[in-house]
């Protein structure tokens, strides 16, 4: 069975924004900042293509 979570976009206290994953661990709410199904490979990657310029692309 796969994970279910409630995606939110929260201020900070500093004006900036973050995402954050609600959901449930071991029958209790939990809350994560980073996407909880994903590996350090995988955001890594994520943000690497961040920085290429390929938007026009799309």
């Amino acid at each position: 069975m796969r994970d279910a979570f409630q995606l939110k976009l929260e201020k900070k206290e500093n004006g900036n924004e973050q995402l954050k994953w609600y959901g449930n661990g071991n029958g209790k709410p939990v809350v994560f900042e980073k996407d909880p199904c994903s590996g350090f490979w995988r955001r890594f990657a994520t943000v690497f293509l961040q920085l290429l310029p390929i938007e026009s692309q799309l």
